[in-house]
């Protein structure tokens, strides 16, 4: 599946988009929020933590300027201590499914299975370790005391970004990248805001932009490509 979807591997193809709010203004959700948290304080209750990147299928659509290129639908279920994430696209003529396993609390990649076109794939994460399994074959990569976000390039691996900077704190993180060679990319956020982050991957800059509570992702673009991918509906 090396040669549809985001180009991570070539670090000249990505560069940072802007966060789309205005600077200074608070949205009427923000108002309300805070009066909520006011009114539960002076009831003494604590007031409910929105669920990051909560159940539902997510309906994407990629596009190269104007044009649709292809789909993706992505479907969350939280089921305890691990969300599992289901990702069914279609770019360049080229189809993919998977399945990803992720902590629940901490958004950490857990395991992974891939179909494309057929070719199935698997990695599996052990501390500090990730091991891809393709047939008999297997390559294991290493990450420096950081969590893993395991990408082949489609959009599931991006729509955990957010969710493990907001639970984790961390700034840092490594891509187990499958791109052709299974590869480690370590990743660092070097711009945040309320709703977007921006990205450090071995000098390119990508940015996403995402709802501020839920962190569920709203928009990527790649701007040298002029590609972009953007949710259109959620069930």
């Amino acid at each position: 599946f090396a040669q549809a979807g985001f180009p991570l591997c070539r670090t000249d193809d990505l560069l940072c988009i802007h966060a789309g709010y205005r600077h200074g203004q608070r949205s009427s959700r923000d108002v309300r929020l805070a009066l909520a948290f006011a009114a539960a304080a002076l009831l003494g209750v604590a007031p409910a933590v929105p669920t990051l990147l909560p159940n539902g299928t997510y309906h994407y659509a990629m596009r190269v300027g104007s044009s649709q290129i292809g789909t993706t639908t992505i479907v969350v279920r939280h089921l305890g201590a691990t969300v599992e994430i289901d990702e069914a696209a279609t770019v360049a003529g080229q189809t993919l499914t998977s399945t990803r396993v992720v902590d629940a609390h901490t958004f950490a990649a857990i395991s992974y299975r891939g179909d494309a076109d057929g070719k199935k794939f698997a990695v599996t994460v052990a501390g500090n370790h990730a091991t891809l399994t393709t047939g008999a074959s297997h390559a294991t990569i290493d990450s420096p005391d950081l969590p893993f976000i395991i990408s082949e390039r489609m959009l599931a691996g991006f729509i955990t970004v957010a969710p493990l900077v907001n639970a984790t704190g961390l700034a840092q993180f490594t891509i187990a990248c499958l791109c052709g060679t299974f590869a480690a990319m370590p990743a660092k956020v070097t711009v945040a805001t309320r709703s977007g982050l921006t990205l450090s991957i071995e000098g390119a800059a990508p940015a996403l932009r995402f709802d501020p509570q839920s962190r569920v992702l709203q928009e990527l673009d790649v701007a040298s490509q002029n590609f972009s991918v953007v949710l259109e509906s959620h069930d």
